[in-house]
């Protein structure tokens, strides 16, 4: 079970901040003996589930490291991170209509943050990147890309960095373009 912002708004409260406005996803507060304001994101007070989403010939699978049994499947990444968010909450609730007790992790507010393998990335991306662009982007040979997108090796850390930041660059740039 997810909780609202208003219920996550009451434990800074609870300490003596009170609340000023909202901007996005921030809220800020205030303490009056101080007069001093600290932004707090919305996920300040929220555990967070790893989600693993992977590429399996034309369909993805998810799962919930830690939670045993949470999986989803689906053809879009979206439709994964619907079911896999349904499956979680339904996880939740079957446990505490049994009496099992929960992780410490789903005990109060929790979000669930995906991450996706080189593999599947390379593989969800294929008609969009061509081989020799991400070369471009990344610094990486083109056939060790094509052996990371086909299974063939693993990336090294430093090499699944160099992808994220590459394709993270691009995002930033493509989103500063005004039409």
């Amino acid at each position: 079970m997810t909780m609202k912002v208003y219920q996550v708004i009451v434990i800074p409260e609870e300490q003596g901040w009170h609340y000023l406005k909202t901007r996005g996803d921030h809220h800020k507060f205030f303490k009056e003996e101080s007069c001093a304001r600290q932004d707090l994101n919305r996920t300040t007070f929220m555990n967070t589930l790893n989600a693993i989403i992977e590429s399996l010939e034309g369909n993805y699978s998810a799962f919930v490291q830690g939670l045993d049994g949470v999986v989803a499947s689906g053809s879009t990444i979206g439709e994964i991170k619907a079911k896999l968010t349904e499956a979680v909450d339904d996880y939740v609730e079957t446990c505490r209509s049994l009496g099992c007790e929960l992780p410490e992790v789903l005990n109060g507010a929790y979000q669930i943050e995906f991450t996706m393998d080189v593999k599947s990335l390379l593989t969800l991306y294929e008609g969009i990147f061509t081989k020799a662009g991400l070369e471009r982007l990344t610094g990486i040979n083109q056939k060790q890309l094509w052996h990371y997108a086909k299974g063939y090796s693993t990336p090294r850390k430093a090499q699944v960095l160099k992808i994220e930041e590459a394709i993270h660059r691009l995002g930033s740039e493509l989103l500063a373009v005004h039409l």
